[in-house]
């Protein structure tokens, strides 16, 4: 369940971007936080029926779900800026860019939420950056 809406995010996170360059384009109406909207409700339904299946909702009124609610704030800010800047540049500078998200979520979850990773997911962060290091590298 949790790999299918993981992977269901992703493509909302694709599809949207595109549809966004193209909102953007014919249109000169900003709404990015209501462009958002199917990636929270998703992640809020995955989240919620997993912590049903562990045992209840309680962990959110606990220190974790203080942190949590944190994280969510800025990556709500952040999509909001990633979305406002489809008005500035190309789709791919902003790809390029939303791909540090991933390496970002790591280090926050690493030094916020005290979470431990193993050494092959730490190579893979290293080669998502050497491939965003090689777009922003062919851009110029």
């Amino acid at each position: 369940g949790a790999l299918f809406f993981g992977q269901l995010l992703a493509l909302c996170n694709a599809v949207s971007g595109i549809f966004n360059q193209v909102i953007n384009d014919r249109s000169k109406t900003p709404i990015p936080a209501c462009q958002t909207a199917l990636n929270y409700v998703l992640l809020c339904s995955t989240y919620g029926i997993y912590q049903l299946k562990q045992g209840g909702l309680s962990i959110l009124l606990s220190t974790a779900g203080a942190k949590c609610f944190i994280n969510a704030v800025i990556d709500v800010e952040a999509w909001y800026w990633i979305y406002k800047s489809y008005h500035f540049t190309s789709l791919t500078s902003v790809q390029s860019l939303d791909c540090l998200s991933i390496p970002v979520a790591i280090f926050m979850s690493r030094f916020l939420l005290h979470k431990t990773y193993n050494y092959s997911q730490y190579g893979a962060v290293f080669v998502s950056m050497l491939g965003i290091t090689l777009i922003v590298y062919s851009d110029y």
